[in-house]
C-alpha cells in the first residue's frame, strides 16, 4: 500500500484587503462607546444555528457578568452579526444585533472594532471568521476543537477554551480583555499570524508545491 503524501492547506486570506483599521474610528462608525470593551460573535444565522454555540456563549457571558465584571452593562458591549433582531438586551446583557453584511468593508469595520471575537462553535471545519478576525488584528477565543486549533494560537493570538465548557470560555474572554497591554500584544500577534500563514501568495505556493510533489512521485 502506497504512503500517499498529505498536504494540509488552509483557506487563503487577502491580507491587503483584510487588514485592521483604527479601533476608535471603527467604534465611531458603529456608534459604540469607545470606553467599552467589545465582544464580537458572528455566524450565518447568528444565534439560531446550534452548531455555532451561541447557547454556550450566553452561559459564558452570564458567568462573565457574575464573576468577572461588575456593572457589565457599563463596561462591555456585545455585537452580533449574521442576524437581525429588535432585541437589545439578552438576559440583561447589552447586545446589539447588526444584521448580515454582503461586503467585506463592513465586516472589516466590525472585526476592527472588537476587542475580542468569540467563536464558541461545537463543530467547525476551519473557522473563516476567526482567520478574518486575526487578519484584522482581533484576538479570538474559541473551543479547542477542529480547525480552530490551527487558527488560534493559545495565549499568543487568543485563547483556546476547554471544549463546550462555558466557565472555561468565560475565563478565556476575561483573560483576553482584562489586561490592555496583553490585549494589544494578542492583537499584534494575530495579525502577524495571518500574514505568515494565510496570505494568498503563501497559500498559492503551498498548492504549487503540492502539485510539484505529486508530479515527482
Amino acid at each position: 500500500m502506497m504512503n500517499w503524501p498529505i498536504h494540509l492547506i488552509p483557506y487563503p486570506i487577502n491580507t491587503k484587503n483584510w487588514k485592521p483599521i483604527n479601533k476608535s474610528h471603527a467604534k465611531n462608525i458603529l456608534g459604540v462607546d469607545k470606553n467599552k470593551k467589545i465582544i464580537l460573535f458572528g455566524a450565518i444565522g447568528g444565534t439560531k444555528d446550534p452548531r455555532k454555540g451561541a447557547h454556550i456563549l450566553e452561559e459564558a457571558l452570564n458567568i462573565l457578568r457574575d464573576s468577572y465584571f461588575e456593572n457589565i452593562e457599563n463596561r462591555i458591549q456585545i455585537l452580533v452579526f449574521g442576524e437581525a433582531s429588535d432585541k437589545k438586551i439578552l438576559n440583561n446583557l447589552p447586545v446589539d444585533f447588526l444584521g448580515s453584511f454582503s461586503d467585506d468593508l463592513s465586516l472589516k469595520v466590525v472585526y476592527s472594532a472588537a476587542d475580542v471575537m468569540v467563536v464558541p462553535s461545537i463543530q467547525e471545519a476551519f473557522g473563516q471568521p476567526a482567520s478574518e478576525a486575526h487578519a484584522c488584528a482581533t484576538p479570538v477565543v474559541a473551543f479547542k476543537i477542529g480547525g480552530l486549533i490551527d487558527i488560534v494560537s493559545h495565549k499568543e493570538t487568543g485563547y483556546l477554551a476547554d471544549p463546550y465548557d462555558p466557565e472555561s470560555l468565560a475565563y478565556g474572554i476575561n483573560w483576553t480583555l482584562e489586561d490592555e497591554e496583553r490585549n494589544r500584544k494578542l492583537s499584534s500577534q494575530a495579525r502577524l499570524k495571518a500574514l505568515k500563514y494565510w496570505d494568498s501568495k503563501i497559500i498559492a505556493k503551498k498548492y504549487t508545491d503540492a502539485y510539484h510533489s505529486a508530479l515527482n512521485i
